[in-house]
């Protein structure tokens, strides 16, 4: 063996192992950010599905008569409350869900001339970007 033959080894050796570590890291970086994006991006779905099947619900309260004349335009949804639509307008500063991130809104139209389309949107950021969760649903008297 020739003299600091094993010391150059060993430095190779730790080269070798550090790049594998940091490597490491960044793919459990990369997995916990996604774990995390993927628990978000279900807990959004489900507060859009939640607001299709509240909106369901108080066309069925209101009656087809009063939700399809009087029901229409976008409405912020941060609470499950019939006074939301006595709050409505084109804009929606988006207070957020209580004790959550997202921000909800719905908008009721009606593009087809027949029944109502309700659109809801959640949507929440991370970082410097901005995600969004959409369910749509056509409403129509019974």
């Amino acid at each position: 063996m020739k003299r600091g033959q094993i010391l150059v080894e060993l430095l190779l050796a730790l080269g070798v192992a550090m790049v594998v570590l940091t490597a490491l890291a960044g793919v459990t970086t990369r997995s916990v950010f996604n774990s995390g994006f993927a628990r978000r991006q279900s807990q959004a779905s489900e507060l859009a599905l939640g607001g299709i099947e509240w909106v369901r619900s108080e066309r069925n309260r209101l009656g087809w008569s009063y939700f399809s004349n009087y029901i229409n335009g976008t409405y912020c949804m941060d609470t499950l409350d019939p006074t939301v639509w006595s709050t409505s307008g084109n804009s929606c500063t988006g207070v957020p869900v209580a004790g959550t991130t997202f921000i909800r809104r719905v908008d009721v139209s009606n593009p087809t001339g027949v029944g109502r389309t309700v659109k809801v949107t959640v949507d929440w950021t991370e970082g410097s970007h901005t995600y969004t969760a959409r369910q749509t649903t056509i409403l129509k008297g019974f």
